[in-house]
């Protein structure tokens, strides 16, 4: 289901011909009586089916590889207090592919269960974002949120060289 989870299997559910009992071999390994192979890494088998008189009959089963969820955001990201931004989450999962999204904290955030949200900047934070697809597989993101002082600073646009004590030097 999952990258990395090494829980495929190969089910041979008939087999046309032959004697029974049956001798079941996965990549030369001997699984009498049993024909299902389980759990199996992504990957190609050979499977091999003998009868009871030496018939032998063998293919090639592969396992594909589990989901792969690839979730992408900017971070760190720095705001003036009290500014707002929209965080978008890039992710390889079409929208009928993901089963949920979470937002952990909550704080300040227009949606804490999509991909595009609004914050708003009220102090340094890190959100981490958890997505789930359809296999139940996941995958998360941290996103820091620095937030700065909104400092204005001011420099008079008109100066008076007439005013005060000292016209000219």
């Amino acid at each position: 289901t999952c990258m990395d989870q090494n829980d495929g299997s190969i089910n041979i559910t008939a087999v046309s011909g032959g004697t029974p009992p049956l001798t079941y071999r996965l990549n030369g390994n001997i699984v009498n009586g049993n024909a299902v192979f389980s759990p199996l890494e992504a990957g190609n088998y050979i499977v091999e089916v003998t009868d009871v008189n030496g018939c032998r009959y063998d293919t090639t089963f592969t396992v594909a590889a589990g989901s792969d969820i690839n979730l992408f955001a900017t971070s760190p990201i720095e705001l003036v207090y009290n500014q707002t931004q929209i965080i978008e989450l890039i992710t390889n999962l079409q929208p009928n592919e993901i089963a949920s999204i979470k937002w952990t904290p909550t704080d300040n955030l227009s949606c804490d269960t999509c991909l595009v949200t609004s914050l708003i900047a009220k102090e340094n934070i890190t959100y981490k974002v958890e997505i789930i697809d359809i296999n139940g597989c996941m995958e998360s993101v941290s996103i820091s949120i620095r937030v700065r002082d909104n400092v204005i600073i001011t420099t008079p646009n008109i100066i008076n060289p007439e005013s005060g004590t000292n016209k000219y030097f």
